[in-house]
């Protein structure tokens, strides 16, 4: 899911739990 290196990648689904902006 950091294929885009920790920009929200919502294809993955489990963004959410790494993104920067998910808190």
């Amino acid at each position: 899911a950091m294929e885009k290196g920790g920009l929200r990648q919502k294809a993955t689904g489990d963004y959410e739990a790494w993104s920067p902006d998910a808190s």
